[in-house]
């Protein structure tokens, strides 16, 4: 990533005034974009307020889920996610309505354990209910340790372990749960092969897609295993969403989320 990059992506720029619209000039001194094309309508607009609160929005944020509280005062009719192949069903929800869901999401994790300090494995796939997922840990003061679905079953066993996830694991779907389990007994594992020195063996799966199974069916998942077995969407369904007063208090210093990356040497 360039100077210029991290500048537009983390605001570490001087606006300098061009006609009506202020462009960001970068640490290495360029100015973008190219003054010959059309200014980006994103960029800071007097015409427009809205356009001028969500440019000095990330001066105000101290944390990643406090981003919908904003946006929701903001622009709460406003469509936030579109998500119509990589959940169960549609997912088509406005910042209002994102930002509900994400307190919901609190909530949940809340009720798990999930506390400042506390870390939570999350593994599958980009979509609506991942970030929904991600960012409810994140807002019950937790934070995620994430690897996608088909990363190999050790790499996910390791970041488990490694992370200190507290006995939850959140997984794409039954398909990435039975496949953990069919290759832990293959192994001569415990139920899915996760465990760490802090927590001990997984106790909750959270499944972020049903991937078109039954109640009859998880039922059954959940007998054979032995783990307490649910779906993200479902227990949104049995929670009210956390008010101000629950949040913990996040600053920009705080853990996130943990990324694993492979090195080769």
């Amino acid at each position: 990533m360039t100077e210029e990059d991290e500048d537009i992506l983390f605001g570490d720029e001087a606006y300098v005034p061009v006609t009506s619209v202020y462009r960001p000039k970068s640490r290495s001194g360029s100015i973008f974009p190219d003054p010959s094309h059309p200014p980006n309508p994103l960029d800071h607009v007097s015409s427009d307020p809205l356009i001028g609160k969500l440019h000095t929005m990330r001066d105000t944020l101290r944390n990643c889920p406090q981003l919908w509280t904003e946006l929701s005062r903001n622009c709460g009719d406003k469509r936030a996610l579109l998500d119509e192949h990589m959940c169960d069903d549609k997912v088509d929800v406005t910042f209002a309505e994102m930002n509900t869901i994400v307190r919901k999401s609190a909530a949940v994790f809340q009720s798990l354990g999930v506390k400042p300090g506390v870390n939570v494995a999350i593994l599958g796939e980009n979509s609506a209910r991942w970030l929904m997922v991600d960012h409810g840990i994140q807002m019950a003061g937790g934070a995620s340790a994430v690897r996608g679905a088909d990363a190999p079953l050790d790499e996910l066993r390791y970041i488990y372990e490694q992370s200190d996830s507290a006995g939850i694991v959140v997984v794409q779907g039954p398909k990435l749960l039975e496949k953990l389990a069919s290759d832990a007994s293959a192994k001569g594992m415990h139920r899915l092969g996760l465990s760490n020195e802090a927590y001990g063996k997984v106790h909750t799966v959270i499944l972020m897609h049903r991937e078109k199974k039954t109640s009859e069916e998880l039922t059954k998942m959940v007998d054979k295993y032995g783990l307490t077995v649910r779906v993200f969407a479902d227990l949104l369904e049995e929670v009210q969403p956390v008010t101000d007063e629950q949040i913990p208090v996040l600053g920009r210093d705080d853990l996130a989320t943990i990324v694993y990356t492979r090195y080769v040497a």
